[in-house]
């Protein structure tokens, strides 16, 4: 009876201990990017293409809805507006489907928090070209579509927002970044500071997986 009374406390106690996972982004959040870091040459060798952008091109980014599903995911609803688009226009409106656990990682724009639980329990059941460093960030080694090897690198920041999105080359030299503009924004009676680092190429929606991926290549 006693070992009995053991192994349930045992489990009682591996149970809370757990990492209860949130979403830190809210309706009406607003985020803002601009490319400031791009090599032409290494974009165009590494994918193939030329980019539909330029150092200084921004896109914006507005939450429009979160709700959480079942305790199982969050769907998120933003309002897009790509690089050279009218800002005084409304913008394309997207989805964003993001897993709770972290098991489930799939190279997200927004985390979980707390985000280096997320990030250390990510790595340890993702597969082995994923890597991360400094608590926030997450690698991974990729191919390109025309077969040449890079590497992207997200930075979190406390909300599990997108800080820093870089392309790098076999060299650790950057093909492509983009920083977030420091904004003020109305949020009810009090206003919402943002600013970080992020990557972009082109923001696009993946309809087959429900999420929008910061880079075209």
């Amino acid at each position: 009876m006693l070992n009995v009374l053991l192994v349930f406390i045992l489990l009682s106690v591996s149970v809370n201990a757990q990492t209860t996972y949130e979403i830190g982004i809210d309706k009406n959040d607003e985020f803002v990017w601009e490319i400031t870091d791009l090599n032409l040459d290494k974009f165009e060798a590494t994918f193939g293409s030329e980019p539909n952008f330029q150092v200084g091109s921004q896109v914006r980014m507005i939450i429009r809805e979160v709700d959480d599903v079942l305790g199982l995911r969050w769907s998120i609803v933003v309002e897009f507006w790509d690089y050279g688009t009218d800002w005084s226009l409304e913008g394309s409106i997207e989805p964003i489907s993001i897993q709770r656990y972290p098991s489930q990682y799939d190279d997200y724009i927004f985390i979980p928090t707390p985000v280096a639980d997320y990030v250390e329990e990510a790595i340890e059941t993702l597969p082995s070209q994923y890597y991360t460093y400094g608590g926030n960030i997450i690698g991974k080694q990729d191919v390109s579509d025309i077969g040449v090897n890079f590497k992207v690198e997200k930075a979190y920041n406390i909300d599990g927002v997108l800080t820093t999105e870089t392309y790098l080359d076999e060299a650790d030299l950057i093909i492509v970044k983009l920083d977030a503009t420091f904004q003020f924004i109305p949020f009810g009676f009090s206003f919402l500071a943002f600013t970080s680092l992020t990557i972009v190429g082109m923001i696009i929606f993946l309809r087959q997986k429900k999420r929008i991926s910061l880079v075209k290549t």
